[in-house]
């Protein structure tokens, strides 16, 4: 039901609104990487992608 609400308060479709909020809470994590382990951490979170590591951040 909040999905719908906010869909409906945003003038979004659901599909819409939910590709916000992933966008925007990946932004937030690599906003979060510390500047002196960005290249590691920014490797690290998008292997993760591929499956190339078990680390979960």
């Amino acid at each position: 039901m909040a999905l719908a609400r906010l869909a409906r308060h945003k003038g979004a479709s659901q599909r819409q609104i939910i590709e916000r909020l992933i966008l925007t809470e990946d932004q937030q994590i690599i906003d979060a990487f510390p500047p002196d382990q960005f290249d590691e951490q920014f490797d690290d979170y998008f292997a993760a992608n591929q499956g190339k590591t078990g680390k979960v951040k």
